[in-house]
């Protein structure tokens, strides 16, 4: 048997972690979201690694509602937008570079008693925060949800790391 072996051409990441709870920071319970506001402000975390492929993400709909809803990941701050501002990729045309890839679109709902679970598997979507470890995040409805008091909408997001 002839095995080859070739430096460089592949890569393994065998390192996974997953993000602690994630709920967009500022969210207004019993607003009247419509499809294309933001859902609170942007929100962050740290990462224990540079870089890496974000592999899984999770949504879990404590409100019950099962309405899409965009994740959009960023390698940099973008700054202030209002919890629901009417958001549209021009109005953060300046952001788009900072934005790590198309945003993760949660459509599809598994229904639970009392709340709604979607989950994307293998996004297989690389990353690289450059010199940081701090991704940032924001939510923008794509229905029209009204949040109560208490059943705050939350994400978590499993990686592959390099290192």
């Amino acid at each position: 048997m002839l095995s080859i072996k070739i430096p460089g051409l592949v890569r393994v990441r065998t390192r996974t972690w997953t993000s602690p709870v994630l709920t967009p920071p500022g969210i207004v319970t019993g607003a009247a979201y419509t499809s294309g506001d933001v859902v609170g402000l942007v929100g962050s975390f740290d990462l224990p690694y540079q870089s890496g492929i974000l592999w899984e993400a999770e949504y879990n709909d404590h409100d019950d509602e099962g309405l899409a809803v965009d994740l959009l990941l960023y390698r940099e701050d973008v700054g202030y937008l209002a919890d629901n501002a009417a958001h549209s990729y021009t109005q953060a045309s300046r952001d788009v570079a900072k934005q790590i890839g198309l945003p993760l679109k949660f459509t599809t709902f598994e229904d639970y008693t009392n709340s709604q679970k979607s989950v994307l598997e293998k996004v297989n979507k690389p990353f690289d925060l450059g010199k940081g470890r701090t991704m940032y995040f924001r939510m923008v409805a794509r229905g029209a949800l009204n949040i109560a008091a208490g059943q705050l909408p939350t994400f978590r997001l499993t990686f592959l790391l390099d290192g």
